[in-house]
C-alpha cells in the first residue's frame, strides 16, 4: 500500500495526500518512540533466552516479571505500528486522481498578441520569424533519460524566461507542467542550444564585427545626426567616427569556494576559498561576480559579446 510523504518531496499528482508540517512532527515522533519500544523488545527478548537457557524457576518473581515486560513490549509495539499505518498508509479510498494541467502557451497557435509582447518583448510576428530563422529540429531530447520536448514550446519558453527572468516554478504554472523539473530541463537544454548557435556570429572572433562592417558608415551617421540634436546640445558634428557603445555588464554571484566539502557535521572546509574568492571579487562593486563586455549597435541590436570573465577585472582590462 503506497505511503503518504512530506510536501515538499512530493510531486504534483501526488501533494493532495502529503503530510503537513504538523504531521510530519508528529510521524517522527511516533516513529522515534517505535524504534525504542522495539529495542527495548529486543533486550528482553534477551534476557528471556538467558534465563530459559540457564533453567532459572518458571515461576519465579524475575521471569514473570520479564514476561509481562515482553508482553508489555509487544503490545506497544503493535500499538505504534497501528498509528504509523493510520497516518502514513494511502487507503484506496483515499486516492483522488489528478488530471494534468491543462497546455497553456506551448505553441504560436495558443498566443495571444498582449500576452507574447508583454511576456518576451516581440510581437508574435516577429516571434514566430525569430523561431524559424534559428532553424531548430521537431523535438528535442532534453535530459539524459530521454525526456523530450518541443522546440516550438522550448523556444517560448526559455524567451519568457530571459524577457522576465521568472522561476521556474513560476513558468510551471504559466506553461501548465506538473512540476518545475521539466520547465529547468528545458530551459538548460536549449540555453546550450542557443549558445552553440551564436558561435561566430555574436563571439568567438573579429568575423562578428566584420560581418557588421558594411553597416558601420550609416551607425556613424545616426550616431552624429543624435548628437546633432539641439536636447543633445547641438554639437554641430560634421562627421563622428563611432559606429557603435560598448558596455560591460557585471552580474553578481554567491561567494565561490565557500561553505563545507560535505554536508556532514564539522567538515572541513574547501582548500584555497580565500585565493577562489578572490579571483572572481570586484573591489569597486565590493562583491564576488563575473561581467560581460558587449558592443551595441544604434539598430539597437547586440553585434559583440565578450565573455564572460572575472568580476576582478575592470572595463578597461576586460
Amino acid at each position: 500500500m503506497p505511503r503518504r510523504k512530506a510536501k515538499r518531496n512530493t510531486t504534483y499528482r501526488e501533494r493532495y495526500n502529503a503530510l503537513s508540517a504538523l504531521e510530519v512532527y508528529m510521524r517522527d515522533k511516533i516513529q522515534k518512540l517505535w524504534t525504542l519500544i522495539a529495542l527495548q523488545l529486543k533486550t528482553v527478548e534477551q534476557m528471556l533466552m538467558v534465563s530459559i537457557m540457564l533453567e532459572l524457576d518458571h515461576d519465579g518473581d524475575f521471569f514473570i516479571i520479564l514476561f509481562m515486560l515482553w508482553n508489555h513490549c509487544v503490545h506497544s509495539c503493535n500499538f505504534f505500528q497501528q498509528l504509523d499505518n493510520l497516518l502514513m498508509e494511502i487507503t484506496p479510498d483515499q486516492v483522488v486522481p489528478r488530471l494534468n494541467p491543462p497546455n497553456r502557451h506551448r505553441t504560436f497557435d495558443l498566443l495571444h498578441e498582449g500576452w507574447c509582447y508583454q511576456h518576451t518583448r516581440f510581437c508574435m510576428v516577429q516571434l514566430q520569424e525569430l523561431y524559424h530563422l534559428l532553424e531548430f529540429p521537431v523535438t528535442f531530447t532534453v535530459s539524459t533519460k530521454g525526456n523530450l520536448a518541443s522546440s516550438e514550446e522550448a523556444f517560448i519558453l526559455t524567451m519568457v524566461k530571459l524577457a522576465t527572468g521568472k522561476t521556474d516554478v513560476e513558468l510551471a504554472d504559466l506553461f501548465g507542467f506538473c512540476g518545475d523539473a521539466m520547465v529547468s530541463m528545458i530551459y538548460r537544454h536549449m540555453i546550450g542550444v542557443l549558445d552553440n548557435k551564436a558561435t561566430g556570429i555574436l563571439y568567438g572572433g573579429a568575423d562578428c564585427l566584420s560581418r557588421w562592417a558594411h553597416l558601420f558608415p550609416s551607425f556613424a551617421e545616426i550616431i552624429k545626426d543624435k548628437l546633432n540634436m539641439p536636447h543633445y546640445g547641438g554639437l554641430a558634428f560634421d562627421s563622428v567616427r563611432l559606429i557603435g557603445f560598448v558596455d560591460c555588464k557585471f552580474d553578481e554571484t554567491c561567494a565561490p569556494g565557500s561553505g563545507p566539502m560535505t554536508d556532514e557535521e564539522l567538515a572541513e572546509r574547501w582548500p584555497l576559498a580565500d585565493l577562489i574568492q578572490e579571483a572572481v571579487y570586484s573591489g569597486y562593486v565590493k562583491a564576488h561576480g563575473i561581467k560581460v563586455l558587449t558592443v551595441l549597435f544604434p539598430n539597437g541590436i547586440t553585434g559583440y559579446l565578450y565573455g564572460p570573465i572575472s568580476g576582478r577585472e575592470n572595463d578597461i582590462a576586460a
